[in-house]
């Protein structure tokens, strides 16, 4: 199967499992880096919430989806899964060591996606490796997606919130800050900066491994 098409039916499984315990480690790496991005934008007087800095977010998390796609063109590319998972385990317990708090559920979703990354490499099962390695590499387009579309059509209430509910489960809701800006919904918004910013991710997706 070529990369393409794989990035295809990957991009697919995310978007409706997201809100789903599979993709809960995902999600989870993928809310400690936003919340890292947040507090360096705080300390250096950059507001998260305010036009400048979700828009800083928007964009480091376009530039993060193309930079692992362009490494997954790579021979490091089977080392993403391990090498996100890890790191974010660090960076997390020294974090709640630091706080002297530690959510529990967070920890052992970390520790069950490194089990099975570890029985993946230990029996060298390159094929299924492959998969989830682009199911690493495009979570951060999952990410924009869902805080920039999910999200807002998930707070619309009725049976918006049914179809979409994945965006019950996103940590923030990218689009809100744009509402009303020239009179034009948040959800507008976000469906333009989704397109926009998520197309070179789409183009690098080809002439990848094939598997």
């Amino acid at each position: 199967m070529r990369s393409e098409e794989r990035a295809g039916i990957v991009a697919v499984i995310l978007l409706f499992l997201w809100g789903t315990l599979i993709t809960e480690p995902l999600r989870v790496i993928l809310d400690i880096f936003c919340e890292l991005l947040t507090g360096s934008l705080s300390r250096i007087g950059i507001a998260a919430d305010g036009y400048v800095g979700n828009s800083l977010i928007i964009l480091v998390f376009a530039l993060l989806s193309l930079g692992m796609t362009v490494i997954s063109k790579t021979a490091v590319s089977d080392y993403i899964p391990c090498i996100m998972g890890c790191f974010t385990l660090g960076i997390y317990l020294i974090r709640a060591l630091v706080n002297g708090s530690l959510e529990y559920p967070k920890v052992i979703s970390l520790v069950i996606l490194l089990i099975i990354l570890a029985v993946l490499y230990f029996l060298s099962l390159s094929k299924p490796l492959l998969w989830v390695t682009d199911l690493f590499v495009y979570s951060p387009a999952m990410f924009l997606v869902a805080g920039l579309i999910l999200k807002p059509l998930w707070k619309m209430s009725g049976i918006m919130s049914v179809l979409f509910y994945s965006g019950r489960f996103q940590s923030v809701d990218l689009a809100e800050r744009y509402s009303a800006l020239l009179k034009l919904p948040g959800i507008v918004w976000g469906i333009f900066f989704s397109i926009i910013l998520l197309l070179p991710t789409a183009y690098y997706s080809a002439g990848r491994k094939k598997g």
